[in-house]
């Protein structure tokens, strides 16, 4: 006579056994690591672009050729006026993958001395002889992408307001540097990687006589180069 088990005891049965697979499965502890990113002049995408105010047909130029990244509303000789915004861009930033928690990410930019390459501004606005502030702001770029070789005002990608970082004002004309919390952009960009379209810097108050300048990644100086610290856990 063979003993057949309740329906209820089968099913009691089947789920103790996927409970107990379940239970013999590996739990993920989740790992902390550090990323540092700090492009050179061959893996850095990063540019200024400028306009001279007023001037529609003006705004196409590219400036990458300068090693900085500069924030400014300056006046040249002939009294004419330029606006300038930087563009930064750290495309290595898909190492961390996207299901990581990102703890924290701090950007460093750091000024250079009196060897600047960039024709305008010449150093920092603090001191000057109009003593005004040149406080900035870091932004997200969510326009769209683009490439250091081609990058233009007229053709730059927008960048919103929303999270944005304030840049202290310098304190001396050269080699001031800065850091900047920017956990909230990067948690951004490496959760949707295919919107990692950078930073743009500016001018908060974008009246003449203001300025701050950035080494870019094509600063002979590997020291002054921008850099992206991130620590998350995966």
């Amino acid at each position: 006579m063979k003993f057949k088990l309740p329906l209820i005891a089968v099913v009691a049965i089947a789920c103790y056994i996927q409970a107990c697979k379940k239970s013999s499965a590996p739990v993920h502890t989740p790992v902390d690591y550090q990323l540092i990113l700090r492009p050179d002049a061959s893996t850095g995408q990063d540019s200024y672009v400028s306009k001279r105010d007023n001037d529609p047909s003006d705004g196409n130029t590219n400036l990458n050729f300068a090693n900085e990244l500069v924030l400014a509303r300056v006046t040249q000789s002939g009294g004419d006026s330029f606006t300038c915004h930087g563009y930064l861009r750290f495309d290595s930033l898909v190492k961390v993958p996207a299901k990581a928690t990102v703890t924290s990410a701090m950007l460093y930019l750091y000024g250079e001395g009196t060897d600047s390459s960039a024709s305008i501004p010449y150093g920092d606005s603090y001191p000057n002889a109009y003593n005004l502030s040149n406080d900035g702001w870091l932004q997200m770029v969510t326009g769209g992408t683009w490439d250091q070789k081609t990058i233009t005002f007229n053709n730059a990608p927008a960048a919103t307001t929303a999270g944005e970082v304030a840049i202290p004002p310098s304190t001396q004309s050269w080699n001031f540097n800065v850091s900047l919390d920017v956990t909230g952009m990067v948690k951004q960009q490496v959760a949707n990687p295919g919107t990692n379209f950078g930073f743009m810097l500016k001018l908060q108050v974008e009246n003449i006589h203001r300025s701050m300048e950035f080494a870019a990644s094509e600063c002979p100086d590997s020291l002054e180069r921008p850099k992206l610290v991130v620590n998350y856990s995966y």
